[in-house]
């Protein structure tokens, strides 16, 4: 691949991955990022519309202790690696305060799970001359 040449900017690709939040076994937790701090939990998915509906449903819970929908979760296996066949969360969340959805996965630690945050991101790096 032929490099970039004086001071261009030549984008890469760098991966991002950040844990914002955590659940406990009853799968009760917590996201907290920069702008935003919710208390969560995942109910199971008591009437699904069919086979790749969410087996659970993503609530938050306000400084009112208003509980309320805010995104759906799919349970997954882990299918390689020390934890193979635990079960993980893929979390799709949105609600009208937030920027853009969240898409977030809970995965298995000692207490309960870490909720993950993870972004592909275009970082510019300039070339030296």
């Amino acid at each position: 691949t032929p490099r970039p040449t004086g001071g261009t900017l030549a984008p890469t690709r760098k991966e991002i991955k950040m844990i914002i939040g955590s659940l406990n076994k009853q799968l009760k937790g917590k996201i907290t990022t920069l702008q935003h701090s919710f208390n969560l939990k995942l109910d199971p998915n008591t009437s699904p519309k069919g086979e790749d509906s969410p087996t659970h449903i993503v609530r938050a819970v306000n400084s009112r202790g208003d509980v309320f929908q805010i995104g759906s979760a799919w349970e997954r296996k882990i299918t390689k690696g020390e934890k193979i066949n635990q079960n993980m969360y893929s979390l799709a969340i949105d609600d009208p305060a937030l920027e853009s959805p969240l898409n977030v996965t809970a995965f298995p630690a000692s207490e309960g799970y870490h909720i993950v945050w993870e972004r592909q991101n275009k970082v510019a790096k300039k070339e030296e001359f």
